[in-house]
């Protein structure tokens, strides 16, 4: 069988399972692969229309020190997918998984950049990482406007999968009106 897609398409499909993985506590290398892989999509597609400010290009990173946070980014995946340079099955590759984290939300970012809409696993993830780090969250912005602030507070308490599963089912009501 051969079916037809989109670069932006197979980005978000593999976004999208990154996160599934990521909320049920799935194969953290699956889930490292995904986001990583839909994280170069973005970018290389971002960066091809003159944006920046992904991973890879943020302005947060001086430009002496570029290719050495490139690296530091890279290093965990390009050793997962050159096993030519590597051949021992036994050799151990760090994960780490507030990398994945970042590569998912800056993923999340960069589709927004390029205007494709946000599907429900890239809004539940937004949410609840940015309730989890309010401090991220620029001065004056608002991302939570309307939640009350004890709704906020107690989604800190409760577990992803248990969040992921709620989002999920709201969404899923609101869908059938």
């Amino acid at each position: 069988m051969k079916v037809t897609t989109t670069k932006i398409k197979a980005a978000q499909c593999q976004l999208r399972e990154a996160i599934r993985l990521w909320f049920t506590d799935g194969d953290l290398t699956s889930m490292h692969v995904l986001a990583y892989s839909a994280h170069q999509i973005v970018a290389d597609i971002n960066a091809a229309r003159g944006g920046r400010d992904l991973l890879y290009d943020t302005l947060n990173i001086k430009d002496e020190y570029r290719k050495k946070w490139i690296k530091i980014i890279k290093d965990s995946y390009n050793q997962l997918k050159h096993a030519d340079k590597s051949p021992d099955p036994d050799y151990k590759i760090m994960l780490d998984t507030d990398l994945s984290e970042l590569f998912i939300l800056f993923t999340c970012f960069g589709l927004e950049l390029l205007k494709a809409p946000p599907g429900k696993p890239e809004r539940a993830f937004a949410i609840y990482f940015l309730v989890l780090h309010p401090e991220l969250i620029r001065d004056g912005k608002q991302p939570f406007k309307g939640i009350p602030e004890a709704s906020i507070v107690a989604a800190r308490t409760v577990p992803k999968s248990t969040f992921w599963s709620a989002f999920l089912r709201t969404n899923a009501k609101e869908n059938r009106g």
